[in-house]
């Protein structure tokens, strides 16, 4: 989403035409619906989370059937994007968002999640 944010920003202050921003316009757009799409798919829409405080398992029961370990973990404002590493070796990508899950849990989730996180490592 950033990338297509950034194209149209310097499409519409380096080339002030109105084809040009039709242009910048319609990439927006099209960014939009390329990184809703994306959130959309990987957004389970319900179910059930197991996690262990020891090591960094986690299984998704539900919508979304998916084991393995967290790989690395970011937090974008109000949603937790997880990289799920399964046991064929298969990365996956996960988002959960702060609305989905009380207060008090998805800290829990958080704070057990980046203190596995192997990417800072």
């Amino acid at each position: 989403m950033a990338l297509f944010a950034s194209i149209t920003f310097i499409c519409v202050m380096l080339f002030p035409s109105y084809h040009m921003i039709s242009l910048a316009i319609v990439l927006g757009y099209v960014g939009y619906k390329v990184c809703l799409l994306q959130c959309r798919k990987n957004t389970p829409p319900s179910g059930t989370i197991l996690i262990t405080e020891s090591d960094n398992y986690i299984e998704f029961q539900g919508a979304l059937d998916l084991v393995g370990k967290v790989a690395s973990a970011q937090l974008f404002m109000n949603v937790l994007c997880l990289q799920v590493k399964d046991y064929s070796g298969e990365e996956k990508h996960v988002f959960i968002g702060a609305w989905a899950l009380s207060a008090q849990d998805f800290s829990h989730l958080c704070r057990v999640c980046f203190a596995h996180d192997k990417s800072k490592a």
